[in-house]
């Protein structure tokens, strides 16, 4: 089982508790427990752990004092925190951009399920190791290759080869990427293929275009790098 002992409760956040280092057989409150640095302090629903039969209590034992402890201010898209808050033991906050060594060992103010209690007693979790964890992740995320930019791929038919190839000329003269191929659809005809960026919407440019070069516009598909695609066609 994990140990935890109950330091204080608190109506706004859920109990306090001092967690014990390991998985332990024995179902007796022991000195030599008592007397074991705590693995980390967190908040959990005690309540709720309770009614579900996941708490069985020991005995009763003097408590220390509550901690000071850290939660993360903002947080960029990747999960990284980009400040802190650092409670102190009466409940006063102040903010802090990066953590000082002695501020990384502070145990994280949150509230955690019985879980992820057991399993963070199980695994040596720490706040350090949480930290470092984290660091090793964001490195990971910034090895990895950008992904591709999307694009938007427009259909556009013609009844003959001629007309087809002097569209995707105009086309390519304006920059656009194009091929020109069979149409599958309509054997007697030719498909060109427009591309343009996914982030530009050209598509009412282009199908003015297609009306001058006597073409018919068909929508826009938009792929993306994974290689599925959204359609909006007409």
């Amino acid at each position: 089982m994990a140990c935890f002992q109950l330091i204080q409760f608190d109506p706004a956040i859920g109990a306090l508790v001092r967690v014990f280092p390991e998985i332990r057989e024995e179902s007796v409150l022991t000195s030599e427990l008592m007397n074991s640095t705590e693995q980390f302090f967190t908040y959990v629903a005690l309540s709720a752990m309770q009614r579900a039969g996941l708490v069985v209590r020991l005995g009763a034992a003097p408590a220390p004092a509550a901690p000071a402890m850290r939660t993360p201010g903002g947080v960029s898209p990747d999960g990284k925190p980009l400040n802190w808050w650092i409670f102190a033991p009466d409940g006063a906050r102040h903010r802090v951009d990066t953590l000082s060594a002695e501020e990384e060992r502070l145990s994280i103010r949150e509230v955690i399920t019985a879980d992820t209690l057991y399993d963070r007693v199980a695994t040596a979790w720490t706040p350090v190791s949480a930290e470092e964890r984290r660091a090793h992740a964001a490195a990971r995320l910034s090895r990895q290759p950008t992904q591709a930019p999307a694009s938007r791929i427009h259909f556009i038919y013609f009844e003959n080869r001629d007309r087809a190839d002097a569209a995707a000329a105009e086309f390519s003269r304006r920059a656009y990427g194009v091929s020109v191929t069979r149409s599958t659809d309509q054997p007697s005809g030719w498909l060109l293929k427009v591309e343009t960026s996914a982030d530009t919407d050209a598509s009412g440019q282009i199908e003015e275009l297609t009306v001058t070069l006597n073409g018919e516009y068909d929508g826009w598909e938009t792929r993306i790098a994974n290689g599925s695609a959204s359609s909006n066609e007409d």
